[in-house]
């Protein structure tokens, strides 16, 4: 894979982490309400769905030549339920409070690791964008690309979950009013889960 095919995927895998999503306002979430620690395991949560997201759809493309839409639609049901609701668990959550104080309300590590997966791995737009990526590299040495891509896409992903994890921490301390920020998070993530119900997926 040449460097510059390497540089414009890492840049589409840039803007879609980036962009405003149910796995970014979970990491705002997370850095506003359980601080630092907990929104890099959700992080890593998300990452490690991401990796299964990424060799689900190399495979499929590989077995099938495609993406199975009613396990697209099942997911995204899945996915709407989930996502929605966590958004009513964090309307209930205060965010104010030093950093210690932060952490020692935040959940056991693997809560947080386990939001981190399930909000990613249940969101079927990941698969559909690792679907229209890969194809280019399926064929000879395709395994070859694929890998070559996923230390930046691991990398990527996990910069802009952190970017939103600090991001929401400093939300909180400029605000103040932890609780009134824990119900703005949850209500923008329910509306996250309605949207995605209602999206056309591919």
């Amino acid at each position: 894979m040449s460097a510059e095919v390497l540089l414009a995927c890492c840049m589409a895998v840039f803007v879609a982490s980036i962009i405003p999503s149910p796995s970014m306002l979970l990491a705002l979430a997370k850095g506003a309400n359980h601080g630092w620690g907990a929104g890099a395991l959700s992080g890593a949560g998300n990452i490690a769905a991401t990796i299964v997201q990424a060799v689900a759809s190399y495979l499929m493309i590989l077995e099938v030549g495609g993406l199975s839409s009613s396990l697209l639609l099942g997911m995204k049901l899945v996915g709407a339920l989930y996502i929605f609701y966590i958004g009513w668990t964090l309307m209930g959550i205060a965010s104010s409070g030093s950093d210690r104080e932060v952490a020692a309300r935040s959940g056991s590590s693997w809560q947080h690791v386990r939001d981190g997966f399930m909000f990613a791995v249940v969101n079927p737009k990941a698969i559909v964008f690792f679907a229209a990526l890969f194809p280019r590299f399926v064929g000879r040495s395709a395994a070859g690309g694929v890998i070559a891509m996923g230390v930046p896409i691991v990398t990527i992903g996990f910069a802009c979950f952190m970017i939103y994890v600090v991001a929401g921490r400093v939300m909180v301390e400029i605000l103040g009013n932890g609780r009134h920020v824990g119900k703005i998070f949850g209500i923008c993530i329910m509306l996250c889960a309605l949207a995605l119900l209602f999206a056309r997926i591919t």
